[in-house]
């Protein structure tokens, strides 16, 4: 399902220019909302005043209240309403016509002024794609706010052409502005934005009104100990935090997000202690096995001190110990950074004669680089993607993102992304915990590589014999091609077929006998890879 939003916000009576954007902030409760009711018949018609279109039978200009779409043929989406759980619930359909009439208006009242709201409908175009020719004109809504008493246009968007789709599709579409002070009315106005003709015909349900709360995302890093306030709260662990912030003189809330988290440096080390002894690290000390977390105050944030403290017995105690190269542990009151065998023996008063013997490998430094790091593709194409790494074996890959990828746990994956992509390749080498990363930027051009001859010769020789598409990978399908007789006679139509399928194509025959030479018009949908659509128009001349 392709959503599509349009939002716009509004400065009133000032000189900043009108913007369209997303509501930035969380919507609030509805204040008004319209679903036009329900029932197993058509629906009354709109008050007086609240439309210029005529209620009446499917004709330009006229609109109807009913509990489907599919009023017109086979041409027009057959779609219930868009309010989710409604039964028989009622929508409003409209066949526009070509002036600039009024779908619907309202005036809302008892606002707050200096406040922001938001006004959305759903909408669909109820066309399919094979209505009008395939060259339905789509409909555009305009979206109007003006002054409740003067009526001047205090501001205005459009939706911009809704386009056809193969089934039912509901898009939201929405006008977001700000209420000035003094003001608490506006009239919303939604108009026909569209050229006359063929097409225009669209379906409007759920009118909604709403306060738009502005939001506020902060990340906040704090040493261990502190604390940060937001709003009227208080905080000192790390966490996400929301805060709802009244703003003066405004019916808005202010949504503050924080994302807090410490700053602190953390060490770590490793004790070898013998029966009896311990040791000390701040204020605290340590005399069994375990793993201990401490707080070392100093200037800044505080140091946090991981402590391993293991006590050994009367004899001998083997073990390996895994790092990256550039990585250092601290075993017993020393550092290592190489490859090596570290014994230590420990003594005490109370007997104690253990050995440690700890085997530390320090794993080869990891490099990789993808060549090259960046490309180009025409959609369809694919690319070996090559690692110099200097890896050996053992070493777990991870391409992200996976869509476009022969394989994403591989060295050497075949690319065919089908749009412009940014992969980024990670090895892991999984015994010593070292990773590298590198990148590729693949960017992917529209289809280039389509042809539609303009004459065959339909003889049987083996050779041009039908008139079909022809084109590189990036086609994945031939959505319709339909071919006229010079007086405007569909003589040859086919949907679903694959390109360079000479079979799929047109003969030269229709109802079974050849038709005379002759120049023969055509329409041909095509689909990319990527779903987007391409019309073709043209000649193509029959030779006998």
């Amino acid at each position: 399902m392709h959503i599509r939003i349009l939002l716009c916000s509004i400065c009133f009576l000032c000189s900043f220019p009108l913007a369209a954007q997303l509501c930035q902030g969380q919507p609030g409760p509805v204040i008004y909302a319209e679903g036009f009711g329900s029932g197993p018949n058509d629906g009354p018609a709109l008050p007086p005043g609240v439309t210029t279109y005529n209620y009446g039978s499917i004709w330009p200009g006229n609109y109807r209240v009913t509990n489907t779409t599919g009023l017109n043929g086979d041409v027009w989406h057959n779609s219930p309403d868009h309010t989710p759980g409604d039964t028989d619930g009622y929508l409003l359909l409209f066949d526009a016509s070509a002036d600039a009439g009024l779908f619907f208006q309202k005036q809302l009242d008892n606002l707050c002024s200096d406040t922001r709201y938001e006004f959305s409908c759903w909408v669909m175009n109820v066309e399919k794609p094979v209505d009008c020719g395939g060259n339905g004109i789509p409909p555009d809504i305009r979206f109007e706010l003006r002054h409740p008493v003067t009526g001047a246009v205090l501001g205005q968007t459009t939706t911009g052409p809704i386009l056809t789709t193969d089934n039912p599709v509901w898009s939201p579409y929405a006008i977001t502005f700000f209420l000035p002070p003094g003001l608490t009315s506006i009239q919303v106005r939604l108009i026909n934005n569209a050229q006359g003709g063929c097409g225009n015909d669209l379906a409007i349900d759920d009118f909604a009104f709403r306060l738009c709360n502005p939001q506020t995302t902060q990340q906040i890093t704090i040493c261990a100990g502190e604390s940060f306030s937001a709003g009227n709260s208080v905080y000192t662990q790390p966490g996400i935090y929301t805060e709802i912030i009244p703003i003066d003189q405004s019916c808005n809330d202010s949504i503050v997000i924080t994302d807090l988290s410490w700053f602190n440096s953390l060490v770590n080390q490793y004790v070898i202690l013998c029966q009896g002894e311990s040791v000390q690290v701040g204020n605290h000390v340590y005399s069994e096995t375990g793993t201990y977390l401490d707080t070392i105050e100093k200037p800044g944030c505080d140091s946090i001190i991981s402590t391993a403290v293991v006590v050994g017995n009367p004899d001998t105690t083997l073990r390996t110990i895994r790092i990256c190269a550039g990585d250092s542990i601290r075993i017993g009151h020393e550092s290592y950074t190489q490859t090596g065998v570290i014994e230590q023996r420990l003594h005490n008063m109370f007997g104690c004669d253990s050995t440690v013997i700890t085997s530390l490998e320090v794993g080869m430094p990891l490099t990789m680089q993808v060549v090259p790091d960046t490309m180009s593709l025409e959609l369809g194409e694919t690319a070996q993607l090559q690692v110099i790494s200097s890896a050996q074996t053992g070493i777990v890959w991870d391409w992200q993102p996976p869509q476009g990828l022969s394989c994403s746990d591989c060295p050497d994956p075949v690319a065919q992304p089908v749009a412009g992509t940014v992969y980024v390749v990670t090895a892991t080498d999984p015994d010593f915990g070292c990773s590298a990363s590198d990148t590729v930027a693949i960017a992917v051009q529209r289809c280039r590589h389509i042809y539609i001859p303009n004459i065959f010769s339909p003889d049987a020789t083996g050779a041009n014999d039908r008139f079909t598409v022809f084109s590189g990978p990036c086609v994945s399908l031939v959505r319709s091609m339909r071919v006229f007789d010079r007086w405007g006679n569909l003589v040859f139509e086919r949907t679903d077929f694959p390109p360079n399928e000479p079979a799929m194509g047109w003969d030269g025959r229709v109802s079974g006998k050849y038709l005379n030479s002759g120049v023969f018009t055509y329409l041909i949908e095509t689909e990319l890879l990527d779903g987007f659509r391409q019309r073709y128009s043209g000649d193509v001349m029959l030779m006998r």
